[in-house]
């Protein structure tokens, strides 16, 4: 009898247990559980859009390098703005660009680069999008503005990322010295094999110093 009374008090201890904690720890295991789910499907959706980013960037690359410009805008102009968090963006609005400069269409170009540099998520990307803006600049005649914006493009160890354009911005200007030490980088960072050397050489022998 002792033991049935020790063992109802035990079960009436957890009755009470239950009925002062009982809701709240159900509560945190549906929450728990709740989010739990929640995550899955975020992740399953997560991968679902790249899968279809990716599916309409080869979509995208078959029409664009096809001849069929305005239906490759059109498709590009699709994933830029549905997509605009990954990279396929970045590498569309990049394509886009050039379709653009082929069709002489600068003020577009400088658009759909500026997209790019405005809201990449990758440093080097908008510094590839930055360079290509600098070009369309110095096509344009606008040299300082093409200088400006590569000055802020560095590597890590403090040098001009692309020497060679802003060689081509500082002999725009006037600035032949300056043009000089670009090319020079260029091709000290150049790979020997690299058939951009002779191009650049080209360059150094018409400054004429």
């Amino acid at each position: 009898m002792d033991q049935y009374q020790t063992d109802q008090e035990q079960v009436e201890k957890l009755k009470r247990w239950w009925n002062e904690n009982g809701k709240s720890l159900l509560f945190g295991l549906i929450i728990g559980g709740g989010a739990l789910g929640g995550y899955r499907y975020w992740e399953h959706i997560r991968v679902e859009q790249a899968q279809a980013a990716s599916y309409n960037y080869e979509q995208f690359l078959s029409l664009a390098q096809g001849g069929n410009v305005d239906d490759a805008r059109q498709a590009g102009q699709v994933i830029v703005e549905n997509y605009e968090q990954s990279v396929y963006a970045d590498l569309t609005g990049l394509m886009l660009a050039k379709l653009a400069v082929d069709a002489s269409d600068y003020e577009q170009a400088k658009a759909d680069l500026e997209t790019i540099i405005s809201r990449s998520n990758d440093p080097l990307l908008a510094d590839l999008a930055r360079a290509r803006m600098a070009r369309v600049l110095l096509h344009q005649g606008d040299a300082s503005a093409a200088k400006d914006l590569l000055a802020a493009i560095k590597l890590s160890d403090g040098n001009q990322r692309f020497p060679e354009l802003m060689g081509d911005a500082e002999l725009a200007l006037g600035a032949k010295e300056e043009a000089l030490r670009f090319y020079q980088l260029a091709i000290d960072v150049s790979d020997s094999a690299d058939a951009n050397r002779e191009i650049l050489q080209i360059k150094i022998d018409n400054l004429g110093l």
